[in-house]
């Protein structure tokens, strides 16, 4: 019988709780990352971290330095530079613990917790006048950071958290709104915290921050709802609201509304190490703590476990994709990555397996594969971007396929590539 402590420790990925466009990694010796991730583990020097953007990639090596290749219509990547694509990787900045990417925006926080943001500069010059903002410095002392656009959530080092919006305001130099919401929080997404006691509270700031219990809590004239004690981790996709409590159950949050009575709880399943989300795919995947995958979906409209399928498939693989509630995929598994239509696992003898449709799922033939089939061996880390996945293999090579139209594989091409391909370009240590 497999024992759950030891599965535990195995499992690296344990927190997901960010939005429809940015990622989390932070070092660890196993991890899969993604769109939506924040992966809080074990710190582990080992590895180098990979996190898969919509169109661009970046990697945290072991000394901490960023590097970034892809897309950088907005420097997006981190450039001072007005290069639109970067077909291979650059040397962004050093001293870096996670970073946050989205389709124009990113976020890094340093290994001394400053909090830098460059990207899409719509509404504000910031001394350039083509929409681009050059690395800027938002807070310091940060702890842990939630992103969704370009509003993000912050806890200090001392379990402050505040609000953060871009000041929109044309032909201004780039600013952020900062406001106090809470003190003695140590996770956050926007809509709940949880504080350093396991104590879950509604804020209702993620996407009702202007209407209702969200405005009244930055305004003063409101406080935080008390939900439920005993909450380890939180998961967050599009519209769907995992919560994971220290007994090993799973809830999903129920009924997000700007009412006076705005959540409902219910039970998903038993016996769960870690959960995480597919971004605005809706999907779910849960490891449970015998090292079990299930994968479902969850709601794109409601935060219910139910959801409308476009159509039926037949065969248990085919519903496992579609299913509205929980099914097994596979045995063993230590970490899983998921965003849009595919989706990656990496089991306990380093074995990568690949879910899904699309691009970047490693195979020749990108059709439809809803059986899990074997792509690599000794992985240490994967993170699937929007069309294309990154890959650290243990030996600390850096692996790319998928689509390549905006250089996102780093590869010095264009091209896209169905396999995975090496990137010769950057050291290994």
């Amino acid at each position: 019988m497999v024992n759950k402590l030891s599965v535990k420790k195995r499992i690296i990925v344990i927190l997901i709780i960010l939005s429809v466009a940015g990622t989390i990694v932070v070092r660890g010796n196993w991890v899969a990352s993604g769109m939506n991730t924040i992966s809080e583990f074990d710190m582990v020097d080992t590895h180098t971290i990979p996190v898969a953007g919509f169109r661009e990639s970046f990697i945290i090596k072991p000394d901490g330095s960023l590097w970034a290749w892809g897309n950088n219509t907005y420097s997006q990547l981190g450039t001072e530079s007005r290069i639109r694509r970067y077909n291979e990787p650059i040397h962004i900045m050093d001293g870096v613990a996670s970073v946050y990417t989205g389709s124009m925006r990113t976020f890094a926080l340093t290994i001394d917790g400053d909090l830098y943001s460059w990207g899409s500069n719509n509404f504000s010059s910031s001394g350039c006048d083509d929409g681009r903002l050059y690395r800027v410095r938002v807070m310091e002392d940060i702890a842990y950071f939630f992103n969704f656009s370009t509003t993000g959530f912050a806890v200090t080092t001392s379990g402050e958290l505040y609000y953060i919006r871009r000041q929109n305001q044309p032909y201004m130099p780039m600013s952020f709104l900062i406001d106090f919401i809470m003190r003695d929080v140590k996770y956050t997404n926007g809509n709940f915290a949880v504080t350093t006691n396991g104590r879950l509270y509604y804020l209702g700031l993620w996407p009702f921050s202007s209407q209702g219990l969200g405005a009244q809590i930055r305004s003063g004239e409101a406080v935080p709802i008390f939900i439920m004690d005993d909450v380890v981790r939180l998961a967050t996709g599009d519209n769907t609201y995992l919560i994971l409590r220290n007994d090993d159950t799973l809830w999903i949050a129920n009924r997000l509304r700007c009412t006076d009575n705005p959540v409902e709880t219910t039970k998903v399943m038993d016996e769960v190490a870690y959960v995480t989300t597919g971004g605005r795919s809706g999907g779910v995947a849960a490891i449970r703590t015998d090292g079990t995958l299930w994968t479902w979906r969850g709601s794109r409209s409601s935060g219910h476990t139910t959801h409308r399928f476009q159509e039926e498939f037949k065969g248990k693989y085919e519903y496992v994709y579609a299913a509205a509630t929980p099914a097994q995929i596979l045995d063993d598994v230590v970490a899983v990555s998921l965003y849009g239509r595919h989706s990656m696992a990496i089991t306990s003898d380093g074995t990568l397996w690949s879910f899904g449709t699309g691009p970047g799922l490693g195979r020749i033939t990108p059709e439809h594969r809803y059986a899990p089939e074997i792509i690599m061996r000794s992985v240490a880390a994967v993170s699937v971007g929007l069309e294309h996945t990154v890959v650290v293999r243990l030996d600390g090579s850096i692996w790319t396929f998928g689509l390549n139209g905006t250089g996102q594989l780093g590869d010095g091409t264009t091209r896209r590539q169905l396999r995975p391909t090496m990137i010769t370009t950057i050291p290994i240590e």
